[in-house]
C-alpha cells in the first residue's frame, strides 16, 4: 500500500517525548499542543478520505508495537487480521524524515512467524533518536503510546471531521445510466455555483450545482461536433465571467474552434468559431481564462503556418465577439510540443500569462510569456531549472494560475517527477506522477497529480504530505471561486464498470 494512506505519527513522537520530563502528559498546555497537531494533520491528510478508501483500520496508525508486558487487545488483533490493514512501513523514508526533523529513521528487519499473518510489532519501523538517554525514554513510553493510538487515535480526527467539515465526500455528477463522459473541466461563480462540462462521443455536456457541489442538476447538451476533440486533455473548457458562463471545444473534423454562451448554465447559444484560418486548430489542444469581468483569452496550439505555434484571440465582452488571431509564440526550431496542452490565467494586475511546453534544442521544457493587452506577448521565459532531453512528446501540459500572494506559479512534469515554481523562487519537487494540476483556494495552494490509477494532492505548507484524493481516479480538473475560497475538483473515475464524472469539494 502507499504511504499516502497513513498519519504521520513522528511529530506527536516528539511531542511526547517533549513533555514527558516534566510529567505534563495530561496537562492544558499538552492537551492544546496535541489537538493542534491533530488537527493539522488532520487538515494536511484528509482522514476522511483515508477511511472512505481504506476501511476503517486503515487509520490505527501505530497500534502493534506491544511488548510482553502488554496484552493485545482485540482491536490490534482485529487489525492485524483485516485484509483493509495497512502497516506503518508502507511510509517512504522521505516523508516519514520530513514530520520527525532530527529523528533517524531505520527500517527494521521483518522476522519470519508461523502465524498465518504477519503481526504489526514484525513489520513497523523504528524511530530512533541520536541520544542514549532519549532512547530509553522512548523506548518506556512507546508501548503505553502505541496502545492509546490504536485504541483512540482514530476518535479524534473522525470528531473533528465532524464538527469541523474539513472535506466533503465525493459525489458523482451524472445520473447511473448516463454512460462514456470524459475529461471533465470544472468552473465556479462569483456566487459559488458550480459548472462541469465534459464530453461524451461528439456531444458537449453542462451540469451545474447551487448548492455547494452536494447535488447536481441532470447534464444540459450545449452542442454537438462532426468528431469532437476528446481525451488526452482534449476536450472542452469552461469558465465564468460577470453575467456569462463560456465553454469552448473543437472539431476534429473542421479543425476549428468554437464558443458557447449561457447565462444560466443551460440553455446555450449557437456556437461561434473563432479561429481566423479555417482548421488552424485540428491539433485539438486549447485553454481558456477568465478575469472574472469581462474579458476572456483562449490560446491553442496552431498549424496555419504548418508548424506547431501557439496562438490566441482576446474578448472583452464576455465572449460575445473576439479580436483578430495574435501568434503567442513560434519556437526557434520551427515546433513546440505537439501533444501538450497549453494554459491561461490572467494575473491581479490584467495581464494574461500563457505557458506550454516548448521543443527547443531537443529538450521539452515549459515556458511562460504574458501581455498586457492581448495582442503582443513577451519573450518566452523558461520554467524551472532543469531539462527534459526527449524525442517523443509526453502529451503533458501542466498547469498555470496565480498564488494567493498574487505571483504566478507553475506545475509541470520532468520525466517521471512533478515540479512546481513561481517567478521568484527555484524548482520544488512534489513527487512522482503525471498530468498535474494546481489552484489557489482556502489561501494557499493545493496541488494534485495523477500517479498510476490514483489522484495524489498536497498543500504548500512546509509539514504538508502528499495524500490520496481519489482512487481510479483521472484527468483532473480543479477551479475556485478565488484564492480564499474552497476548491472544487472534478476527474474522470470508473464505478461498477461505468465511466462516470466525480466532483468533491476540498474544504
Amino acid at each position: 500500500m502507499n504511504s499516502y494512506k497513513w498519519i504521520a505519527v513522528a511529530e506527536i513522537d516528539n511531542l511526547f517525548c517533549r513533555n514527558q520530563n516534566q510529567g505534563a502528559w495530561f496537562s492544558p498546555i499538552f492537551v492544546a499542543q496535541l489537538c493542534k497537531l491533530l488537527y493539522r494533520q488532520v487538515c494536511n491528510l484528509r482522514v476522511v478520505q483515508i477511511v472512505r478508501a481504506c476501511g476503517i483500520f486503515s487509520v490505527l496508525p501505530v497500534i502493534a508495537v506491544a511488548k510482553n508486558n502488554f496484552r493485545k487487545s482485540k482491536v490490534v488483533r482485529a487489525a492485524e487480521r483485516s485484509a483493509a490493514f495497512m502497516p506503518l512501513h508502507c511510509r517512504t523514508d522521505e516523508n516519514l524524515r520530513e514530520f520527525a526533523g532530527p529523528a533517524r529513521v531505520t527500517t527494521l528487519k521483518r522476522r519470519k512467524r508461523r502465524a498465518p499473518f504477519r503481526t504489526a510489532s514484525t513489520i513497523y519501523p523504528e524511530i530512533s533518536f541520536g541520544n542514549r538517554s532519549r532512547n530509553r525514554r522512548y523506548s518506556r513510553l512507546k508501548n503505553l503510546r502505541y496502545i492509546v493510538y490504536g485504541q483512540f487515535f482514530w476518535l479524534i480526527p473522525a470528531l473533528l471531521l465532524v464538527l469541523h467539515g474539513i472535506a466533503l465526500a465525493a459525489v458523482p455528477i451524472l445520473p447511473p445510466d448516463f454512460k462514456g463522459a470524459r475529461q471533465p473541466q470544472v468552473a465556479v461563480d462569483s456566487r459559488e455555483n458550480i459548472f462541469v462540462t465534459f464530453g461524451k462521443g461528439s456531444s458537449i455536456y453542462c451540469a451545474g450545482s447551487s448548492d455547494g457541489g452536494k447535488t447536481f442538476l441532470e447534464p444540459a447538451k450545449v452542442a454537438s461536433l462532426d468528431k469532437l476533440a476528446l481525451g488526452m486533455r482534449r476536450g472542452p473548457r469552461i469558465v465564468t465571467s460577470a453575467h456569462q458562463k463560456i465553454i469552448s471545444a473543437i472539431s476534429s473534423e473542421t479543425g476549428n474552434l468554437l464558443v458557447w454562451n449561457s447565462t444560466n448554465g443551460i440553455d446555450w447559444n449557437a456556437g461561434v468559431v473563432i479561429n481566423d484560418m479555417k482548421g488552424a486548430a485540428r491539433e485539438g489542444l486549447h485553454a481558456m481564462a477568465s478575469d472574472g469581468k469581462t474579458r476572456l483569452f483562449i490560446v491553442w496550439l496552431d498549424l496555419r503556418n504548418g508548424k506547431t505555434e501557439v496562438w490566441g484571440t482576446l474578448s472583452e465582452n464576455e465572449g460575445q465577439t473576439w479580436k483578430k488571431n495574435v501568434r503567442v509564440y513560434r519556437s526557434p526550431d520551427d515546433n513546440v510540443c505537439e501533444c501538450c496542452h497549453p494554459s491561461v490565467v490572467f494575473t491581479p494586475t490584467g495581464e494574461i500569462a500563457v505557458m506550454w511546453r516548448n521543443w527547443l534544442g531537443g529538450s521539452r521544457d515549459m515556458f511562460i510569456a504574458t501581455s498586457k493587452d492581448g495582442a503582443k506577448f513577451s519573450q518566452g521565459r523558461k520554467s524551472g531549472e532543469g531539462s527534459w532531453p526527449l524525442k517523443g512528446c509526453p502529451m503533458d501540459g501542466g498547469a498555470l494560475t496565480v498564488a494567493p500572494d498574487g505571483k504566478l506559479i507553475s506545475i509541470w512534469r520532468r520525466e517521471n517527477e512533478i515540479f512546481t515554481a513561481n517567478i521568484s523562487s527555484p524548482e520544488q519537487r512534489l513527487g512522482k506522477g503525471a498530468q498535474p494540476i494546481l489552484c489557489a483556494a482556502n489561501n494557499k495552494m493545493i496541488f494534485i497529480w495523477q500517479e498510476g490509477t490514483n489522484l495524489l494532492a498536497r498543500n504548500d505548507t512546509p509539514s504538508a504530505l502528499s495524500y490520496l484524493l481519489a482512487n481510479n481516479g483521472r484527468y483532473a480538473a480543479v477551479a475556485s471561486a478565488g484564492p480564499d475560497k474552497p476548491a472544487v475538483v472534478v476527474w474522470e473515475s470508473t464505478q461498477d464498470g461505468t465511466d462516470t464524472i466525480m466532483a468533491e469539494v476540498m474544504k
